[in-house]
């Protein structure tokens, strides 16, 4: 879920992941979504309260995080049976994704900073209009066109899973289920939710679904523009 440039920097004698601040944003996403959710578990008593407890419900929620914000597919519990509000925030992770230069999917780690960024911009414009305000990362200035494409990828990305889910219910799949399953292929995670959550699989939908939850997976791997280019 890591650019792989600072991997290599890393490697080469030159470790600058604190100085990135798309991996301070990336960590600090995982770490936070792990914590919360495992405090919620460990207060609606899914776990017991002592050392052994805590350390499993830790563990268990910062796994679940770190599978599902890397696009790893991976579990080790089952997240279906936890309160809805911890499956609430497993759910945002859905759409966060690795890094940039990662082989990470979903709408990738530094767009969803530079969407907050915009957004408090925008905010910010209304409170002072003849301001001034340039959108930053680190020291670098993003421009206006790089914000906006940032943008109408984010909008692409969510129109693609509506349209998946549309599809997926007119095909006989349940809401929940088509929800899960479009979010899950577009982002190239795997795990969705109710029937195609942490214990389930695909085996059970029909054939047009899988096509439909194959194109969007291929349409997700290759960063949507490159797929829908092609019927333009």
């Amino acid at each position: 879920g890591v650019n792989f440039a600072l991997h290599f920097r890393a490697a080469s004698g030159r470790v600058l992941y604190l100085r990135d601040v798309e991996w301070r944003f990336f960590t600090g996403v995982v770490v936070g979504a792990a914590a919360l959710v495992g405090v919620i578990n460990l207060v609606a008593g899914e776990y017991a309260l002592d050392f052994a407890g805590i350390e499993r419900a830790l563990r268990d929620a910062l796994f679940q995080s770190v599978s599902l914000t890397t696009t790893t597919g991976f579990v080790s519990a089952d997240y279906e049976v936890w309160l809805p509000a911890a499956q609430a925030l497993l759910f945002a992770l859905l759409f966060v994704g690795g890094m940039a230069g990662s082989t990470g999917g979903g709408v990738k780690a530094v767009r969803v900073l530079l969407l907050l960024k915009q957004t408090s911009m925008e905010l910010r414009k209304h409170l002072h209009p003849r301001a001034v305000m340039l959108a930053r990362v680190g020291r670098h200035v993003v421009r206006e066109e790089v914000l906006a494409n940032v943008i109408g990828f984010v909008i692409l990305y969510l129109l693609l899973c509506l349209a998946g889910v549309l599809v997926l219910t007119l095909l006989g799949v349940d809401l929940v289920t088509g929800i899960g399953a479009a979010l899950a292929t577009v982002g190239n995670i795997g795990l969705g939710l109710a029937g195609v959550g942490a214990t389930d699989n695909y085996g059970w939908m029909s054939s047009p679904s899988l096509g439909v939850l194959t194109f969007l997976m291929l349409v997700g791997r290759l960063e949507i523009y490159t797929v829908l280019l092609l019927f333009m």
